[in-house]
């Protein structure tokens, strides 16, 4: 590894441990954010985030391009949305993030309670040239592995990230039900645990 690059994953595993308050992350190259799924594979990367013209509104433009080729299992719907948390480091640089949230709605219940949640960490750093790229990484809900979504040793793969979501959304939907069991029964064997509300007592 590089020195340049050294520099840059110190910069961010310090920043992401501050502002995630989790010191446990581990780091694993995936995905080709920024670059195309084309591109990836035939080493031609279409224009980057630089450092030196960085804009907010293009990350949250390519983490969404990036997220739509994850594939995910049927129905998955997925909105990509700002975050305002900011961390500025000194002499080192920013971390800004940007939250995915993915549900599968139904008819009957478009609004579901149980969603995965992926956030996306945005190291700009101050120590690294102009021309060199932002870092992008992004972590899973409830994991502490963290992976790139931008550089070289990106690896082309849009599969494994459905085993994540899948895994949350179960879990939660799990544990959700076993809430609704507890309360209310099933409907075999409902609880009627409902009190009526007491009437008002007539004044004398």
């Amino acid at each position: 590894m590089s020195s340049i690059s050294l520099i840059s994953s110190v910069f961010t595993d310090t920043v992401v441990a501050n502002g995630e308050d989790d010191p446990s992350i581990t780091n694993h190259y995936t995905g080709g954010l920024g670059v195309s799924a084309d591109s990836v594979s035939s080493g031609l990367a279409r224009k980057m985030l630089t450092i030196g013209d960085f804009e907010y509104s293009n990350a949250i433009a390519d983490i969404r391009d990036f997220v739509s080729r994850w594939e995910l299992s049927p129905d998955t719907k997925c909105v990509v949305i700002s975050n305002p948390i900011r961390h500025e480091v000194a002499q080192k640089g920013t971390i800004l993030f940007v939250d995915a949230h993915f549900s599968r709605p139904t008819p009957r219940c478009p609004n579901p309670l149980a969603v995965a949640k992926v956030r996306f960490i945005i190291s700009v750093s101050k120590i690294l040239l102009k021309h060199y790229p932002v870092m992008i990484t992004y972590r899973f809900e409830g994991y502490n592995t963290l992976y790139y979504g931008l550089g070289e040793r990106c690896l082309n793969s849009f599969t494994f990230q459905r085993f994540y979501i899948d895994t949350i959304l179960h879990t939660k939907l799990t544990f959700f039900a076993a809430i609704s069991e507890c309360r209310h029964g099933t409907i075999e064997k409902p609880k009627h645990n409902i009190k009526p509300k007491n009437s008002k007592k007539s004044g004398s």
